[in-house]
């Protein structure tokens, strides 16, 4: 069996066969192989199963990448073949003393003048290449694109500037909400960044970089379930046929952490017990490892859904339709439970998000009388301010956080169906 390696360290060789290439099994990071007959061939595998042939050499102390085609559409001895004419190609450029054109420079960014062919080249060469979880990075872009600068896209590179960019930002603010506008204002600034950065595209200030003053002010969002509306939203709950909704639902109440790590949660990361889920740094806001001690209410997701896990798969929550491996959405689902609960306000600027589960989480905390640093170290959400005390916190103090808060959330729910039983019918 092949050794699964992480990405960014050195692949060991082997031999490039069918059943060799057919027996590689997707782990929970893209992964790449080495051929051990043709060196300049590689072979990615995706989380989700793809297996996709790219030539990977080093041009002038840089590294280049080609894409050859997808296993098994593109036949092991066509890829192989390719991989050698890029390999002579190089050859002959360096022989030539690297003289004239670059014959890798497949698709020269000099040509990129447009905001529109920018984000294209943006997306392609820097978004699906480093993006943690590209197919999500780059339908956010594209959603942007088209609804918010979309008469945009034909604009000149050099006819854009900073103050048409603080009357679009102003113009987003008044019609589509401050949050928005300030995305918009960033996509942008990350965009021009990038142009101006090794590629070479920009060579003057960028005209997105928006002071603090500029930007409009953000307030941070506090939202959480109200005891009355935890008993109509339980209740839609409880009907809830979409079992990956239900489970990540009880995940979030339970433990009260962030959306991408529940849902890319990995069986490696739960104790064998279920007493605590580990969060490596890698996949933490703030870079360190935590540790979540699991409620009996995240044991009973976790356990049922181990009875029909694939052993194959890694993910708690796997999908064949991402690349990432792993479910990434589920707003849909949520916008039709929040209709059954009667809790669906679009306008509202306080609505109810899936990031509000979080809040609630934390708010029945900080209500059964545990401090905010108790609070906050519970849920690895760190401040510059209080960043030693909560890693001072003992885990012993963390568990009984978590509990008290799920006892609280329990008992005030109990008491406000007591007290306003009409609650249950979702009317109100």
């Amino acid at each position: 069996m092949l050794e699964k390696r992480e990405r960014g360290k050195s692949e060991q060789p082997f031999n490039f066969t069918l059943r060799a290439i057919e027996a590689t099994e997707p782990a929970h990071i893209r992964v790449a192989y080495r051929d051990e007959r043709v060196p300049s061939l590689r072979l990615r595998v995706e989380p989700n199963g793809r297996k996709t042939f790219f030539w990977y050499r080093k041009v002038r102390g840089r590294p280049k990448f080609e894409t050859i085609g997808q296993f098994p559409a593109m036949p092991l001895e066509q890829a192989r073949g390719k991989a050698s004419e890029l390999d002579a190609k190089l050859a002959r450029w360096r022989g030539d003393g690297y003289q004239g054109k670059n014959p890798f420079d497949r698709n020269p960014l000099r040509d990129v003048r447009t905001l529109n062919e920018l984000m294209e080249a943006y997306i392609q060469r820097q978004i699906i290449p480093r993006s943690s979880c590209p197919e999500k990075a780059e339908k956010a872009i594209r959603h942007m694109l088209k609804k918010y600068l979309d008469e945009w896209k034909r604009k000149l590179l050099h006819d854009i500037t900073k103050k048409a960019v603080l009357k679009l930002h102003s113009d987003i603010g008044a019609n589509n909400g401050k949050y928005v506008a300030n995305r918009v204002a960033c996509l942008l600034r990350a965009a021009f960044n990038w142009a101006s950065g090794d590629v070479g595209l920009w060579d003057g200030q960028n005209p997105a970089r928006l002071s603090k003053d500029q930007r409009f002010r953000e307030e941070p969002r506090t939202r959480y379930l109200t005891p009355e509306e935890l008993v109509r939203f339980n209740a839609a709950l409880e009907q809830e046929t979409n079992r990956d909704l239900h489970d990540f639902i009880v995940l979030a109440l339970s433990t009260g952490q962030r959306r991408g790590n529940i849902l890319g949660m990995l069986w490696s990361q739960v104790a064998e017990d279920f007493s605590t889920w580990t969060i490596p740094k890698t996949k933490t806001k703030n870079k360190t490892t935590h540790t979540v001690e699991l409620t009996s209410a995240a044991v009973r997701v976790l356990t049922e859904r181990r009875k029909t896990r694939k052993e194959s798969n890694p993910f708690v929550f796997p999908s064949s339709a991402s690349l990432s491996g792993h479910l990434e959405e589920l707003k849909r689902a949520w916008k039709l439970l929040l209709k059954r609960a009667g809790l669906f306000t679009p306008d509202d600027p306080d609505r109810l998000t899936i990031h509000s589960l979080r809040h609630t989480f934390v708010s029945y905390m900080v209500m059964a009388g545990r401090s905010l640093e108790q609070a906050g170290a519970a849920v690895g959400h760190l401040s510059p301010l209080s960043t030693k005390r909560y890693s001072h916190l003992h885990q012993a103090v963390q568990r009984e956080t978590v509990l008290a808060g799920a006892r609280k959330m329990r008992q005030m729910m109990t008491e406000a169906a007591k007290k306003k039983p009409q609650l249950l019918s979702n009317g109100g």
